[in-house]
């Protein structure tokens, strides 16, 4: 990814983002359907433009290409999980994998 979104879930399993609580997957199509709209030109809601550039979305011009969730909970571990926090890295096109053999 040369431009990613850096989204904190600060060991939790949803993140608030601008009008409710997402789960990781939710929220990578949300973020993909806003990074669509402004490459279509499609006009954003004020709040939504002061809020993306709250988060440092600082690209509103469209080339955002992934997303990074840092700190996510797996919440089925429940209270006492001795799982350690998980990092998600979300490419908006696929040819933004490359496998390392």
């Amino acid at each position: 990814m040369n431009n990613p979104i850096e989204l904190d879930f600060e060991v939790n399993s949803t993140y608030y983002f601008y009008d409710k609580w997402y789960l990781p997957p939710d929220l990578a199509n949300k973020i993909k359907t806003i990074s669509d709209d402004i490459k279509n030109r499609f006009s954003l809601d004020e709040e939504l433009v002061k809020y993306l550039e709250y988060l440092d979305f600082s690209d509103l011009s469209g080339d955002l290409d992934g997303i990074i969730m840092n700190n996510i909970s797996d919440a089925m571990g429940g209270m006492f999980s001795t799982h350690k926090p998980a990092n998600n890295y979300v490419v908006f096109n696929t040819n933004q994998i490359e496998l390392k053999k």
